[in-house]
């Protein structure tokens, strides 16, 4: 089970992207363990809208100012695996769509791993509530 922090970061996400954020627990998960365990800052995840952990990506530096994200593991048992894993994020979102007849989202660590969430600042410190003059 994933800290509030995550969980909080994870369904503000899938809010944002008009999804459940009932389906986010496994995104909180892999967040939660890519923070305390990876590199997690050139990382992200490809996630199906009913809450599968379908490919992971990372984020390389090219050429000075480019960067490329690639897919690097496939999660999941798709039809065709080798359409996706070692493809550029933008051509193997496309397959992933095809493959599981569902929409994906790319989500990038920094997006479920860093800043504040709803309710909460940083992984276990709850917001400063204020109020209004």
């Amino acid at each position: 089970m994933s800290s509030e922090y995550f969980a909080a970061q994870a369904a503000d996400v899938f809010m944002a992207a008009g999804g459940d954020p009932a389906n986010s627990k496994p995104l909180a998960a892999w967040a939660e363990d890519a923070r305390a365990n990876r590199d997690w800052r050139r990382l992200g995840v490809v996630v199906a809208q009913d809450g599968r952990l379908i490919a992971e990506t990372i984020r390389l530096n090219v050429l000075a100012g480019v960067t490329v994200t690639y897919v690097t593991d496939v999660l999941v048992d798709l039809p065709d695996p080798d359409d996706i894993d070692g493809t550029i994020l933008d051509l193997a979102c496309g397959a992933i769509r095809q493959q599981i007849a569902m929409p994906v989202i790319h989500v990038p660590a920094w997006q479920v791993c860093s800043g504040r969430s709803r309710g909460v600042v940083s992984a276990g410190v709850p917001r400063r509530q204020t109020t209004g003059a």
